[in-house]
C-alpha cells in the first residue's frame, strides 16, 4: 500500500498484507475491515477503528492523540521493535493487547485487557481499565492507575514503578505467594514514589505453598504511601 488517509472504510484483502507505508484514520467512522489479519512495519495513527487481528512488526507504530479514540475489536500483538504511543487519547483494546514492544503513555487511557512482557514508559496519569498483567516494569515518572484489575508478573515477579501506581476503588489487585523469595516465589511491588491503596487486594497461595508462623512477605516496597485496601482476602492457613 502507498500512504493512505481513511474516512471511510479500509477492507484488508483476503490471506492479509504487512504494510510498510502510513495509514491515517481520520474520524470515528473511518475503519479497517477483513477476515484477514494486519501486520505493521509502517506507522498507523488517528481516529477510528480497526477491526481485524493487528500485529505491530519491529519498526511499525500505533499513535492516538489528544482527544482522539482508536478502537481495535481484534487481538492486537505489539512485537519487539514495535510502539503504541498514546498522547492524551484513549486506545480500547477490546480483543485484548499483548505487548512485546514498547507501550509509551502520556495522559491516556488503556481499555481491555492487556499483557505486558515488553516495556511500558508512563508520563501524566494513564488509567488501564482491564485486566493488566506480565512482568514489565513501567518506567518514566508518571501514574499508572487501575481501575479493572493488576496481577503482577507471568506468576510470580517483582515489578517496579519509576513514578506512581494508584488503585482506584473498583480496583483488584492480586497478589500469589509460592514461597519465601520476593519476586521467584511470590509477587512484590516496587514504587519508587507514591503509591495508592484503595479497592480490593486478593492474596492466594500457589504451587502447594504453605506459610508457617514468623514467616514475612514484603509485598511493597514504596517511598510513600496513601490510603488502603477496603477488602483484603488472604489465603485460610492451617491451625
Amino acid at each position: 500500500l502507498r500512504n493512505l488517509v481513511v474516512e471511510g472504510t479500509l477492507t484488508v484483502p483476503a490471506g492479509g498484507f504487512t504494510n510498510q507505508n502510513s495509514i491515517e484514520l481520520r474520524g470515528l467512522p473511518a475503519r479497517i475491515t477483513g477476515a484477514d489479519p494486519l501486520a505493521f512495519t509502517g506507522p498507523l495513527a488517528g481516529e477510528g477503528s480497526v477491526q481485524v487481528s493487528l500485529a505491530v512488526l519491529a519498526g511499525g507504530s500505533v499513535a492516538v492523540g489528544a482527544g482522539q479514540e482508536l478502537a481495535f475489536t481484534q487481538t492486537v500483538t505489539n512485537a519487539p521493535g514495535g510502539q503504541i504511543n498514546g498522547i492524551n487519547g484513549i486506545l480500547d483494546f477490546n480483543g485484548g493487547l499483548n505487548n512485546l514492544g514498547a507501550l509509551n503513555l502520556i495522559n491516556s487511557t488503556v481499555n481491555g485487557n492487556v499483557t505486558n512482557n515488553g516495556t511500558v514508559s508512563l508520563a501524566g496519569t494513564n488509567t488501564f481499565t482491564g485486566i493488566v498483567s506480565g512482568a514489565a516494569n513501567f518506567s518514566g515518572a508518571g501514574t499508572a492507575r487501575f481501575s479493572g484489575a493488576y496481577s503482577p508478573g507471568n506468576s510470580p515477579a517483582a515489578v517496579s514503578f519509576n513514578g506512581n501506581v494508584a488503585f482506584s476503588p473498583a480496583a483488584t489487585l492480586h497478589l500469589e505467594l509460592g514461597g519465601t523469595q520476593a519476586a521467584t516465589q511470590y509477587d512484590q511491588l516496587k514504587v519508587r514514589d507514591t503509591a495508592t491503596f484503595d479497592g480490593t487486594l486478593d492474596v492466594v497461595l500457589i504451587n502447594g505453598f504453605v506459610p508457617a508462623a514468623g514467616q514475612l512477605f514484603h509485598l511493597f516496597q514504596v517511598a510513600h504511601r496513601t490510603g488502603s485496601f477496603t477488602t483484603v482476602h488472604l489465603p485460610a492457613l492451617p491451625d
